[in-house]
Parts: structure tokens; sequence; C-alpha cells
């Protein structure tokens, strides 16, 4: 017998505002170095782990329910999921290359800021793994409580029967 025991609340809560502050803390550090309001970098950080930790999600969920495959092959659907990481991430530093340089006077045209930047947002983004890992489970567990809601079942109960 498993002795399991689940998520608390307050658990889930604290994981919830500490992968909040962290988002806050990488858009006020975006604010800085792009010159951007933070009141429009931040729900673009927080829609952005938002977006990328929803297509993790869908990539594990593929992954675990494949069946067709050897175990350890690398499947199509990961190389989709891979190649839009990598697209997103290549753009972010793009986009922060581009906005610093517009701020700054001196064009260099090196590569050299580009894979500086490349190492800064690589330490961020992999820093920030277990804060927005946590924060996602406490918005599935938090969906997944107003799911369970009597009005909300009646809700989806009643747009069921009206489908069939």
């Amino acid at each position: 017998m498993s002795n399991v025991q689940p998520t608390s609340r307050r658990r889930l809560l604290g994981q919830l505002l500490i992968g909040l502050a962290y988002l806050a803390l990488v858009a006020a550090m975006l604010r800085s170095t792009t010159g951007h309001s933070f009141l429009v970098v931040l729900p673009a950080v927080i829609g952005g782990a938002l977006f990328c930790s929803g297509l993790a999600l869908a990539w594990l969920t593929l992954w675990a329910v494949r069946n067709d495959g050897r175990l350890g092959q690398f499947g199509l659907g990961s190389l989709f999921f891979l190649t839009v990481f990598a697209a997103l991430y290549f753009g972010l530093v793009r986009w922060l290359v581009v906005a610093v340089e517009r701020g700054s006077a001196a064009r260099t045209g090196d590569g050299g800021r580009f894979l500086s930047t490349a190492v800064l947002c690589l330490v961020v983004v992999l820093t920030s793994v277990p804060f927005v890992l946590g924060m996602t489970e406490s918005l599935l567990w938090l969906a997944v409580w107003i799911v369970r809601r009597r009005p909300v079942r009646k809700l989806l109960a009643r747009k069921r029967r009206r489908l069939r």
C-alpha cells in the first residue's frame, strides 16, 4: 500500500506565489534590460511561462501514451516539440539582443552580444524550471478544484446534454 499523501493546499498556494514572484523578478530584469514597461513585460513573461509549461505537459502526455515506439526511440512528436522550444528560445534571445541594441548608441554587429545573451537566457530558463513546474502544478490542481464545484459540474452537464 502506498504512503503517498496529496499535496496540501498551503503548499500549492506557496508554490503558486513563489512561481509568480520568480516570474515577476524575471520580468523586472527584462524591464530594466529592454526599457519596456513592467506592466507589459509581466503578463508576457507569465503568458510565456504558461504557454511553455502547457507545451511541456502536452509533450509529456504524448510521450506517456505512446505505445507504438521502441524504448528510447525518439519520436516525430518529440522532434516537433523540441523544435518549437528551440524556436521560442532563439526568438527570445533575438528579441532581447535587438531591444538592447536599439536602446544603446553603439551597435556591435558581432556575435558576442548574441552569445552572451543566449548563455544568460539559458541560465535563467534552466533556473526557472522548478518554479514554473510548481506553479503549473498549483494551477492544474486549481483547475481540478474549480471543475469539482457543484455549479460548474451542473453547467458542464448541461452543455454535454446540449451536444448530444
